[in-house]
């Protein structure tokens, strides 16, 4: 069974999934509803709505949705365009950028907290689960040339916090 078979399966009517802790996905998933990861996901996941990244979750990826809770773990950059939750639990390397964070104590951040200032979020289209092969996508190459690249931004903003964070890792 291929990937978006196998995401059509666990596809909910109310536009919610759930992949179960023991489940194993190995390539990008995107969809557009809400949805919960309770398995094991290697590759990048983008979600519509709001994803929870659940106690016994393990995603060596990068993550983007509109609004993000994270318990389990992840290793990769998380993108939130709303707000991020990151629960006691969690472990993440990698940085993640959010409008709003609830971090509670004793959750582990290897990496940069930013505030979002830039949406790179795709539009969903409907055929994403309707065909659409799993490494399928566009590219927005209007903007290129006004974007500043990452490099430049992360240089700008190092300070000597950024030094006291990182006697911590």
């Amino acid at each position: 069974m291929g990937l978006q078979a196998f995401i059509q399966k666990i596809y909910s009517g109310n536009g919610a999934f759930l992949l179960p802790k023991g489940a194993i996905i190995v390539g990008s998933l995107q969809v557009l509803g809400n949805g919960e990861i309770d398995g094991l996901v290697k590759g990048d996941v983008s979600v519509g709505g709001k994803l929870v990244i659940g106690a016994n979750a393990d995603l060596k990826g990068n993550v983007q949705a509109c609004q993000i809770e994270i318990r389990g773990r992840v290793e990769g950059d998380v993108f939130c365009e709303e707000g991020a939750t990151i629960a006691h639990t969690a472990a993440i390397k990698g940085n993640i950028t959010a409008l709003v964070f609830d971090i509670k104590e004793g959750a582990v951040i290897n990496g940069a907290i930013l505030k979002k200032t830039e949406a790179p979020i795709q539009e969903f289209s409907s055929g994403v689960l309707e065909g659409m092969a799993p490494n399928d996508s566009t590219t927005d190459t209007d903007n290129v040339e006004n974007e500043t690249p990452v490099a430049d931004i992360q240089a700008e903003r190092s300070t000597d916090l950024d030094k006291d964070a990182q006697k911590w890792f």
